[in-house]
């Protein structure tokens, strides 16, 4: 049967958030005929009871190897019975707004390839999961710490889009892979995201490659998550550009 949702969520030992976002859901989902796909990756004995045991519409993949979070979501997206796609982040709670209305936005436009909601940090502060698309000399500054200079380069003001506070929907380069809206024919059509990547960078290379066949990317405000953007590596320098 095919449904209008399949919600993909990737755990690398983040039993306890993935029951949190699972749990939040159900406020978020309404009007919508949904599935949650989650992959262990890393096969946790206890996993299923970490996110509150089984239930219907749930499907759990569990990893007889670890793969990276592109190899991860592609799988999920193989698994998945819905006409749209939503990449979601472990470490994300729905907060506001729907995301069948975040849906309809994504259908009623077929040049439209990837809708983001609106992403809040616990504290309430609003995250900036948008940016433009990278230059060398971009995420060269960036690893320098670009983001806290006091006068930063106008290039890189214009490519972090620090201009743009978005209250209504806007088209952007692309957006982080922490919530992503896509349809599962043009992912499958643009083969999924690129598994080169073992992490970061796939959400950026993924709406680039849309935009080469005439798809953007847009931010839907309207539709809220908190994210908690809890990345332990996100001090390593290649990872730098989306924080």
């Amino acid at each position: 049967m095919s449904l209008d949702l399949s919600v993909l969520i990737v755990s690398h030992r983040h039993g306890a958030d993935v029951r949190k976002c699972i749990e939040s859901l159900g406020a978020g989902l309404e009007g919508l005929s949904y599935e949650i796909i989650v992959v262990d990756n890393l096969v946790e004995p206890d996993f299923l009871d970490q996110i509150g045991g089984g239930r219907n519409g749930l499907t759990l993949i569990s990893n007889e190897e670890p793969l990276g979070f592109g190899g991860n979501v592609n799988k999920a997206a193989r698994a998945a019975s819905g006409g749209v796609l939503l990449v979601l982040n472990p470490d994300t709670a729905y907060h506001s707004g729907q995301v069948s209305e975040a849906v309809d936005f994504l259908e009623e436009d077929e040049s439209r390839g990837v809708v983001a909601a609106r992403l809040i940090y616990p504290d309430g502060a609003i995250q900036r999961n948008f940016r433009g698309f990278p230059s060398v000399g971009v995420t060269f500054l960036r690893a320098l710490g670009a983001n806290n200079w006091r006068n930063a380069p106008a290039f890189y003001r214009h490519a972090m889009l620090d201009t743009l506070h978005p209250e209504q929907p806007v088209a952007v380069d692309w957006v982080f892979g922490s919530f992503m809206l896509i349809r599962k024919s043009q992912f499958d059509a643009i083969g999924g995201f690129d598994e080169s990547f073992v992490m970061y960078y796939e959400d950026v290379d993924h709406c680039y490659r849309l935009r080469l066949r005439g798809y953007t990317t847009w931010m839907y405000p309207d539709l809220a998550f908190f994210h908690e953007h809890k990345r332990d590596s996100a001090k390593l320098m290649p990872s730098r550009l989306q924080l």
